[in-house]
C-alpha cells in the first residue's frame, strides 16, 4: 500500500504539503482546493505526523467528498497529491503552503472545540502562543507560500489570486461545503453545509472575551503587534 501512495505522489502533477494550526481553517481551503480538480484525481492523507512514510498506514475511510480518494483502485487517476499537517512547525519546500488565520477568532475555535473534546489535546495558552508567533513571522516573510484564511473567506479577488499562484484554474466550487475533517466547524459543525459563507468565522472572538486565555492572548504584545501588522486590528 504504501508504494501505491508513493507512486500517486509521483504521478502527480500538483502536490501540496500544508501546515496550519488546527481551527485555522485548513480542512475548508483544502476542500476548496481539491475543488480545482475532478472526480477521483486528488489523494488527500489527513493530519499526518512528521514523517508519515516510517509509519504509514492507510486511511481509515473514504473521504467524504468525491474528490478525496483513498481507496488504491483510483491512484493511478491522481492529477492532485495533498499532505496536511496540523499543529506542527511548518516548513518551507516547494509544495509547502502554511495557512493562517487570525489570532482572535482562531482561539474561539480552539476553546470552543476543547470545551467539546477535551480528549483532542487541543492547546489554547503559552504552547498555542508560541506556536502562534513562528507561523505568523513567516507569513510577514514569506508571503508567496501563504494562505490567509481570513482574506480567503472573504473576498473572491484573494481566492482568484491563491488560484494563480497555484497554477490552478480557479473554481469556487467547494466553497460552500463543509466537510467532516475535524468535526466541521467549532462551534456549528457541519449545519452549515451547502451555504459555509453565511458563518459568522470572523467574529468568534466576541464569545470569549471573559476568558482567561484570550485575555493573556490580548496582552501579548508580539503576538498583537504581529495581527496587526497582517490583518489590521480586529479586536475593539
Amino acid at each position: 500500500m504504501m508504494q501505491e501512495f508513493l507512486k500517486a505522489r509521483c504521478l502527480a502533477k500538483f502536490k501540496f504539503k500544508i501546515f496550519g494550526l488546527k481551527r485555522s481553517g485548513n480542512h475548508a481551503i483544502i476542500n476548496w482546493i481539491a475543488g480545482h480538480f475532478g472526480s477521483g484525481e486528488v489523494c488527500f492523507l489527513n493530519n499526518l505526523k512528521g514523517d508519515y512514510l516510517k509509519s504509514f498506514k492507510k486511511p481509515s475511510h473514504r473521504m467524504d467528498s468525491d474528490v478525496y480518494i483513498s481507496d488504491i483502485e483510483y491512484l493511478n487517476d491522481t492529477r492532485c497529491y495533498i499532505e496536511s499537517y496540523e499543529d506542527l512547525d511548518p516548513e518551507f519546500s516547494d509544495d509547502s503552503i502554511i495557512i493562517i488565520r487570525d489570532p482572535f477568532n482562531l482561539l474561539a475555535s480552539r476553546i470552543k472545540l476543547k470545551s467539546k473534546k477535551p480528549n483532542w489535546g487541543i492547546d489554547t495558552s503559552c504552547v498555542f502562543r508560541e506556536k502562534l508567533r513562528k507561523y505568523f513571522r513567516l507569513a510577514i516573510t514569506n508571503k508567496q507560500k501563504i494562505i490567509n484564511y481570513n482574506f480567503w473567506f472573504s473576498d473572491i479577488d484573494y481566492r482568484k489570486e491563491v488560484s494563480s499562484i497555484l497554477g490552478l484554474e480557479f473554481s469556487d466550487k467547494n466553497l460552500e461545503q463543509i466537510t467532516n475533517f475535524g468535526r466541521g466547524s467549532s462551534f456549528s459543525g457541519i449545519e452549515f453545509d451547502g451555504k459555509a459563507q453565511l458563518m459568522n468565522v470572523l467574529s468568534r472572538w466576541k464569545c470569549i472575551k471573559e476568558h482567561q486565555d484570550f485575555i493573556e492572548l490580548i496582552n501579548d504584545d508580539e503576538i498583537v503587534s504581529l495581527s496587526n501588522k497582517i490583518w489590521g486590528r480586529i479586536v475593539d
